[in-house]
């Protein structure tokens, strides 16, 4: 696999603070996102994000070349419960739990695997894996802040408190309750992700790559909308930045542009010749 483009940062603009980590080996090549932390706690000086983006990244480079979906997915799973068990995390206890979602490349059964929100590109179609949840709660953001807007505040106003995040903060944390949740009765809100607890293979989306691709490309949700090359996208997500930077329009999103970081979301970005 040679690489063609990549790309990596922040959104702050700090690359020691990005929770998306780019992987390439000969056997693989990934993405990974760390999610945003619900809590402040550090594990060796990172973010809890960043800890399950290492995490992850650690346990691909354990996957056999002619790893099977089911063995990457409890290579990763042990490693997030050693992880666990060295730092006295309870996996019962949600508002503790790391996550971490993935969309991971087998060069030998020349498969793509999405493992939670993430997007690939190839053949000129953008696949995502959107979390169904997250898609309610920025809808109940977008309303409040829109709403806020109505009320005479101003943009700068709403970028600065944010009201949307306020009121979905709730949300945001008992949202921990559906994420990998293995009952048959668990309603339209259950969502994949790594996380240390078991992931059905049917909870994710496999694609398998005919011979004639022979380029791919994979990118974290930090894009709005994943284009062709590198130049395109970071021109699409400069665009939505300028027209929609609280993210409660045409872009809605559980956050915004801060003042003073360059975009919503880490992003990384990474096109390879197979």
């Amino acid at each position: 696999m040679i690489i063609k483009e990549q790309f990596l940062i922040s959104k702050t603009g700090n690359k020691y603070d990005c929770e998306d980590i780019i992987f390439l080996n000969s056997n693989y090549a990934a993405i990974i996102d760390g999610a945003t932390a619900r809590n402040k706690r550090k594990y060796n000086g990172v973010s809890s994000g960043r800890a399950a983006a290492e995490i992850t990244y650690k346990a691909i480079e354990k996957l056999s070349p002619v790893a099977s979906l089911r063995e990457a997915l409890d290579i990763i799973t042990n490693e997030f419960n050693v992880f666990y068990k060295e730092n006295n995390i309870d996996i019962k206890n949600y508002a503790d739990v790391l996550t971490a979602s993935c969309v991971l490349y087998s060069k030998n059964l020349h498969q793509i695997w999405m493992i939670g929100d993430c997007q690939c590109f190839f053949n000129n179609k953008v696949y995502s894996n959107k979390n169904g949840i997250d898609e309610h709660v920025a809808f109940v953001r977008s309303f409040i802040n829109q709403a806020e807007i109505l009320k005479g505040h101003t943009i700068n106003w709403v970028s600065e408190n944010d009201p949307g995040v306020d009121y979905i903060a709730k949300l945001l944390t008992e949202q921990f309750l559906f994420q990998n949740h293995i009952k048959k009765t668990y309603g339209e809100f259950a969502y994949t992700a790594i996380d240390g607890k078991y992931i059905s293979e049917k909870s994710v989306k496999v694609l398998q790559l005919n011979n004639e691709i022979t380029e791919i490309i994979l990118a974290s949700d930090g894009y709005p909308k994943l284009m062709a090359t590198l130049e395109k996208s970071e021109r699409a997500l400069e665009k939505a930045l300028i027209n929609d930077p609280l993210c409660i329009y045409t872009n809605k999103g559980v956050k915004g542009l801060k003042n003073g970081f360059i975009s919503y979301d880490d992003r990384a970005y990474l096109r390879i010749i197979l």
